[in-house]
C-alpha cells in the first residue's frame, strides 16, 4: 500500500524499541550474573578435569576460560553503557514529557552499567590468584 502522492510519506519514531531499553537497563547486570556463575563454574569444575594443566602460553585451560569469559561479559557490559547512552540521548532529543521516567532510567542504566563492568573487571582478579592453588 503506498501513501497518496499529495501526502508525504513519513515515519517518525519517538519511542525507542523495547529491547534497547531492556538492554541499556538490564545488560549490565545481566552480564555480571552471567559472569558471576560462568566464572564461579568454570573455576571450580575445571580445577576437576584436565583444564587445570598448562596449555596455550604456559596458562591453563580454566585462566584461558575465565578470560573468555571476562572479556565477553565485559564487552556486553560496555555495549549496555554505549546503548544506555544512545537511549538518553534519543529520549533527550525529542522531549517529551511522558518520556521523563524513560530518561531517569537511560542515565541510570548508564551509571549502573559502568559500575557492573568495574565490578566485572576487578572480579576476575582475585580469580586468577586463586587458580595457582588449583
Amino acid at each position: 500500500m503506498t501513501a497518496p502522492p499529495n501526502i508525504p510519506h513519513t515515519t517518525t519514531r519517538t519511542t525507542p524499541g523495547s529491547l534497547l531499553t531492556a538492554f541499556a537497563i538490564l545488560g549490565g547486570a545481566l552480564a555480571w550474573l552471567s559472569h558471576l556463575l560462568l566464572a564461579y563454574l568454570i573455576a571450580e569444575f575445571g580445577c576437576l578435569t584436565a583444564l587445570r594443566h598448562p596449555m596455550l602460553f604456559q596458562l591453563t585451560g580454566v585462566a584461558w576460560g575465565i578470560l573468555l569469559v571476562s572479556g565477553l561479559t565485559f564487552a556486553v557490559a560496555v555495549a549496555s553503557i554505549f546503548a544506555a547512552h544512545r537511549l538518553h540521548r534519543v529520549l533527550t532529543d525529542t522531549g517529551h514529557a511522558p518520556q521523563a521516567n524513560l530518561r531517569f532510567l537511560a542515565r541510570f542504566g548508564r551509571i549502573s552499567n559502568l559500575l557492573f563492568a568495574f565490578v566485572i573487571v576487578f572480579q576476575s582478579v582475585p580469580i586468577f590468584f586463586y587458580l595457582g592453588a588449583c
